[in-house]
C-alpha cells in the first residue's frame, strides 16, 4: 500500500482499529466516532490526541 501511495500518487483509503498499524501505514488518520469524522491526526500525534479523539472528547476539526 505505501508503494502503491508513493508511486501512483493515490489516495487510498484504509479502514482498521490497530493504531500502531495505521501510524506505521497513514499520512493522515481519520478517527470516527458514531459512524462521522470526529478529528483527523497526523500519525506523530501524541497518543493522548488519539485517546481523546476515540473517546469522543477532542473537540470537532474545523471545516469537517
Amino acid at each position: 500500500l505505501i508503494e502503491i501511495n508513493r508511486t501512483r500518487n493515490t489516495t487510498i483509503v484504509f479502514a482498521s482499529s490497530e493504531l500502531d498499524e495505521l501510524k506505521r501505514v497513514c499520512d493522515r488518520i481519520a478517527v470516527m466516532v458514531q459512524g462521522r469524522i470526529f478529528k483527523i491526526l497526523p500519525p506523530d500525534a501524541p497518543e493522548i490526541d488519539f485517546g481523546l479523539a476515540l473517546s469522543g472528547e477532542a473537540g470537532v476539526n474545523d471545516g469537517l
